[in-house]
């Protein structure tokens, strides 16, 4: 992923700014704002921030014209154990660059995974489009569970399943 911006077609990405972060709370995505309060977090922009703070990396996309279709990044979660915690939030520009995300997506992961052999995330058990796309990057899901606000939510593991046999 770039350290200076890289454009292709339509599709800009660089690292992630506060500036993203804020047109991005303009047009994110109905399931995304959904997520985000089932948290517990007080407003999206609150989260965005939080994620982008903690993030060791982040990036975003968005159009020539500036509409962010996407911003997302790895939290160090454990350092010893190497387990990274990705995130993700979209706006409704996504729709318009399915395929442009989809090798973003594949791109970012592989640099996740050099960074953190495994990483965990956490997803709305409702939000069926965002666990679809992580099955499809390799995520292996849990069975749901209530957070600490009572909402459905499933954890989904990449990389890092070595076991040690005796």
């Amino acid at each position: 992923m770039p350290t200076a911006e890289i454009v292709r077609d339509e599709v800009v990405c660089s690292e992630l700014t506060h500036d993203h972060l804020v047109r991005l709370t303009y047009t994110l995505r109905e399931e995304d704002r959904l997520e985000i309060e089932r948290s517990g977090y007080p407003t999206a922009l609150a989260c965005l921030r939080e994620m982008h703070q903690r993030s060791c990396r982040a990036w975003a996309a968005h159009e020539k014209s500036g509409e962010v279709i996407a911003c997302w990044g790895l939290v160090i979660g454990d350092p010893v154990a190497g387990t990274g915690l990705p995130w993700l939030f979209t706006g409704r520009a996504l729709q318009h660059h399915k395929k442009e995300f989809l090798r973003l997506s594949r791109a970012s992961i592989a640099i996740m995974e050099s960074t953190t052999p495994r990483l965990v995330i956490m997803v709305d058990a409702r939000y069926a489009k965002a666990i679809r796309w992580a099955k499809w990057l390799g995520f292996e899901f849990s069975d749901p569970r209530p957070n600490q606000l009572g909402y459905e939510f499933v954890i989904g593991e990449y990389g890092g399943r070595e076991q040690c046999v005796s």
